[in-house]
């Protein structure tokens, strides 16, 4: 099912990505303003919030993100991140093993 939305929908899928992207890294050129937006849609949806954690999640987010280098950020995703998040699904117990087919994510 996976790979059928992905044949099918892969522009919708890059455009997603390309925001995405796009959407972190106005975050961090501008953390005040960032916060100030997510805030604002908490507030107007009735959740619960305050600008020290949400200040507190952006700069976890930034420090996971590292340096950018000359060309921005690296987004690829990097058989030690994969290995990293696997090692801490299983000590969750979230997974059992990890699975066998992860070159299937694109991992470079």
């Amino acid at each position: 099912m996976l790979e059928q939305t992905q044949r099918e929908k892969s522009a919708a899928i890059a455009a997603f990505v390309a925001v995405t992207r796009r959407g972190w890294e106005q975050a961090f050129a501008d953390p005040e303003g960032a916060l100030d937006l997510v805030l604002q849609h908490q507030r107007a949806a009735h959740v619960p919030a305050n600008r020290i954690h949400q200040r507190w999640m952006l700069e976890q987010i930034r420090a996971a993100m590292g340096e950018p280098g000359e060309q921005g950020w690296d987004w690829r995703l990097h058989p030690e991140d994969v290995e990293r998040v696997g090692e801490a699904l299983q000590r969750l117990e979230m997974i059992d093993t990890m699975p066998a087919d992860i070159e299937r994510l694109g991992v470079q």
